[in-house]
């Protein structure tokens, strides 16, 4: 089953979002939708990222002409913890599946 997009839609969002070229060469590369997740994901990746800075957990720094993202101690806590929680649940699930 495949999912139908209108060309204008890709046209639109890579107006919005991306070099015509570039979406042009995701969509030569991996077709239509895959393009479209492939945007959806730059997109959600750089608002989660401005997300982190704002609420000083992450710095951007620019190195030489590559933006480098670096956690702040608070970031590098929370995700620590967050990562530990995960790998708890994680361990919890697998215990109770075996059984």
């Amino acid at each position: 089953m495949s999912i139908e997009i209108d060309d204008d839609i890709i046209r639109k969002i890579s107006e919005l979002f991306l070099h015509s070229d570039a979406i042009k060469l995701l969509i030569a590369l991996y077709g239509k939708e895959m393009a479209l997740v492939s945007v959806a994901e730059e997109i959600a990746g750089k608002y989660a990222i401005s997300i982190l800075v704002k609420l000083k957990l992450a710095r951007l720094y620019k190195v030489n002409r590559t933006i480098v993202i670096a956690l702040t101690d608070k970031g590098r806590n929370i995700s620590r913890a967050v990562w530990e929680i995960y790998s708890m649940w994680k361990g919890v699930k697998h215990a109770t599946q075996a059984t």
